[in-house]
């Protein structure tokens, strides 16, 4: 049996959470507010931004075509087991296109509530839909593409909402929903096997965005005040890897279970005397900022 059968979401979130903190993490102060970010890593919000600015200009670039379909690919799988999908998506699909001999096609993986995977395809070219379908053992569906508004979709569940950090803060909110549980399955198997949550054919490729471009215009300030002074610091390892600390890219609220631990530190280094936001801490709670 696979290694990978029957992991239960609370195992999945702890491997996802435990995955995200091993990267390298910053607090950015300004005058009304703290935030925290990281580099690019798979699942995190940067990464997603890095995703959507590669596969949003490929999307529509295919969707403009005059003969350009989406297609579903699904398979037959053992519901006690998932993880057999994934492992037989990454085996099949390619030899799938190969056979198909597409002009052009992009694909992308998700994953469904119950852990199993499925997969959209945008493509173009003359196709012969009951050859098509004689190509692959499972069930397929095939649409042609009418509106851009299908490629929107695939391009939002790469990019925007394509990061596993909402669904972590909603599980830690006690509010988690239907698509946070896919989010959480979809990087968990693409994580664990090894796997690309999407790609294209070679005519379609682009290059990367460097990661300090892609930092800079995530975390950007959006104050008013050109004038208004912010300091960025990294975070010790030590913070990191505390059970408390929130491995997310967001503001830093009094409700996370981070904030005094990341509070306590920066207070340390007396760099905060000037800001708003610590001088109403300090105020409220001097002691647990001392130390």
């Amino acid at each position: 049996m696979c290694i990978l059968s029957q992991v239960s979401i609370e195992n999945a979130i702890a491997f996802l959470k435990s995955h995200l903190k091993k990267n390298k993490f910053f607090v950015k102060i300004g005058e009304n507010e703290i935030t925290k970010f990281s580099g690019s890593k798979r699942g995190n919000k940067v990464y997603a931004h890095k995703m959507e600015t590669r596969i949003d200009p490929i999307i529509k670039s295919i969707t403009k075509c005059e003969n350009s379909y989406f297609i579903t690919l699904t398979h037959q799988y053992d519901l006690v087991n998932p993880s057999e999908s994934w492992e037989y998506m990454r085996k099949n699909v390619p030899k799938f296109l190969r056979k198909a001999k597409f002009n052009t096609y992009l694909y992308v993986y998700e994953a469904h509530k119950n852990g199993g995977c499925h997969c959209h395809l945008i493509v173009t070219g003359s196709i012969d839909n009951q050859k098509i379908k004689q190509l692959w053992n499972g069930h397929i569906k095939i649409k042609k593409i009418k509106s851009e508004k299908i490629g929107s979709y695939l391009t939002k569940e790469v990019g925007k909402a394509g990061h596993v950090e909402t669904a972590l803060k909603n599980w830690d909110a006690g509010k988690l929903g239907n698509n946070d549980v896919k989010k959480i399955w979809r990087f968990y198997y693409l994580l664990k096997l090894q796997m690309r949550g999407w790609g294209c054919s070679r005519n379609l490729k682009t290059s990367e965005p460097k990661n300090r471009d892609l930092i800079s215009d995530m975390n950007n300030s959006t104050s008013e005040n050109p004038r208004e002074k912010e300091i960025v610091l990294s975070l010790p390892r030590k913070i990191v890897k505390n059970h408390c600390f929130r491995p997310y890219c967001e503001k830093i609220e009094k409700s996370h279970s981070d904030f005094k631990l990341i509070m306590k530190y920066l207070a340390s280094l007396k760099i905060l005397i000037g800001s708003r936001l610590s001088l109403e801490t300090q105020r409220e709670k001097p002691n647990r900022l001392t130390g």
